[in-house]
């Protein structure tokens, strides 16, 4: 199966991101890697549900802007912020394509991961039960860029749905679930996301999502 293209609708934050290599200088797959581990541990500061994790994640984000100038590291901000406009005109799995196109995800070590459309699918098979309740919990034990829980949310937006939805999610890609984490997050979904292992019960890290305020 080839891996996703980058629909015209991403294209915008997909060049914002070839622009962070100053002419290519930088390798892109790099550039989006560090912009993933930047945003995603942005989030999970700004969410309030990582206070344990508070001095690491200042130290990885210092780290990774040592790496780059003012002006690339504003390009990094645009970019998050074309992402969250992109959610706001449809919920899907954006970053799946943007990292798939530079090869960190999808079809690396054989991963195949859920079209949009599949997960949306999926989504209204497993849903035919009691709206009535108020809180639903969603795991996805290989949740990839997170195009299940993404096709869940879309649906439920669709429908009005005031439900709650806790999410747990898991994958052995730390990017691809760096992603799932990034995405959920700017949708305000409560959720557990862990790098790990699920076969094996191994879990190696752990990133918790909260509702937040945020403006794009």
């Amino acid at each position: 199966m080839p891996r996703r293209i980058v629909e015209k609708e991403a294209q915008p934050l997909f060049n914002c991101l070839k622009k962070a290599t100053t002419g290519g200088t930088l390798d892109l797959n790099r550039v989006v890697q560090d912009w993933v581990e930047i945003s995603a541990y942005s989030l999970a500061l700004v969410n309030g549900a990582n206070q344990a994790k508070v001095s690491d994640f200042l130290d990885k984000i210092s780290q990774i802007q040592g790496k780059y100038s003012e002006q690339q590291l504003q390009l990094f901000s645009e970019a998050l912020t074309i992402l969250g406009e992109l959610h706001e005109q449809e919920i899907k799995d954006w970053l799946g394509q943007i990292t798939s196109e530079v090869f960190l995800t999808e079809n690396k070590d054989g991963q195949v991961f859920t079209p949009d459309y599949v997960g949306r699918l999926m989504s209204m098979i497993v849903s035919q039960g009691d709206d009535k309740k108020k809180t639903e919990t969603v795991a996805d034990m290989c949740c990839g860029t997170g195009s299940l829980i993404l096709g869940h949310i879309a649906n439920m937006r669709e429908k009005n749905s005031d439900k709650k939805v806790i999410v747990t999610a898991c994958d052995l890609d730390r990017t691809a679930l760096l992603c799932a984490f990034i995405q959920c997050g700017i949708h305000n979904i409560t959720g557990t996301f862990e790098y790990g292992n699920a076969l094996t019960n191994e879990v190696f890290e752990v990133f918790y999502s909260a509702p937040i305020s945020l403006s794009f």
